[in-house]
Formats: C-alpha cells, structure tokens, sequence
C-alpha cells in the first residue's frame, strides 16, 4: 500500500512474493527484495492514503505466541540480505537486527499486559523468546539511544534490555556447570 514498482523491474529482478501462509510480514519480505535489487528509489513527502483504524481488527488484537512467527520472517530476511549482491549488505542487517529488537520488545510488552495465564508465565515466555540466537545477535549490535521510543515504554525497553543480558548471562553460565 505504501510503495509502486514497476512490473518490469519486479519480473527481471526476479522478485518472488513469500506466501503470508508462512510467514508474517510478507510485505516487508518482498519490499526487502525490492530495496536489495533497485538502482535507485524514490521518495514521495506526500499523503495518500488514510489508515481506518477499526476497534477491535485482527490486526490489532494480541496474539498470544506470535514472536517464533515474526522471528522466522527475519531469520528469512537475514537470509536474503547475505545473499543479496548488496553492497550495503551491513547496514541492512543493522536495520533488521533493530527490527528484531522492536519486536521482541513489543512481543515482551504483549506478554506481560495480556498473557491470560500470568505474570510468572509472561516472564517464562520472554526468557524463552531471549534464547533465540538472532536475539542474542541483536543485542550484541543495537544500541538503544538509537531507539526512538517515548515515556514509560522507553524505561520498558531499557529493563527489558539490561533484563534480558542478565538472564542471558546467568544462562550461559548454567549451561556450563
């Protein structure tokens, strides 16, 4: 909705649609694609389109689980950037390991305001969630003055950070004894 291409350049660039069936954000998937292979690309400041924000749309409701679906997009996303011909190849994997931190973050958040079992059950799935090696990836090249968060969900996002190090930490330690 928010991008034009051309059907030439879609068919010799060889640009294939990933099915939504598998993963999530498959428009982000194609658009990554698309970045990858263009020349140039162009930029439009101007409005046209409106979102219709409606109460209670699937796209808004909590899914409870939903990270290990967001991961494998960008566990494909990683795969596309490196073998991409890209000569910008570390910046996008910059990009996306900020992505993976935003998602883990809201993912974080969604657990911890909604998980119908509770509390202790929200901590156990964001440890979970920690253990994924993209994650432990992510933390290692993010820095989080970058973020752009605001308020309360900035605090969120930095204990969430310093917590999931920690637990981190103490695991691999465990693992060793």
């Amino acid at each position: 909705w928010a991008k034009i291409y051309k059907t030439e350049f879609i068919i010799e660039k060889q640009i294939t649609p990933i099915s939504e069936r598998e993963v999530s954000s498959e428009d982000f998937l194609f658009n990554l694609q698309a970045f990858l292979k263009a020349n140039k690309v162009a930029y439009i400041p101007d409005i046209f389109y409106y979102y219709n924000y409606v109460h209670g749309s699937m796209s808004k409701q909590y899914k409870h689980r939903s990270f290990g679906i967001r991961y494998h997009s960008v566990e494909i996303a990683k795969r596309i950037i490196e073998n991409s011909e890209n000569n910008k190849k570390d910046i996008y994997l910059h990009r996306l390991y900020y992505r993976l931190w935003m998602i883990y973050t809201y993912s974080a958040s969604n657990e911890l305001k909604r998980n119908p079992v509770g509390f202790n059950a929200a901590l156990k799935q964001i440890k979970k969630n920690a253990e994924y090696p993209l994650v432990k990836v992510a933390l290692n090249h993010i820095m989080l003055k970058e973020c752009s968060w605001r308020g309360i969900y900035k605090v969120f996002a930095y204990g969430l950070y310093y917590y999931t190090k920690i637990y981190l930490l103490c695991h691999e330690k465990q693992s060793l004894v």
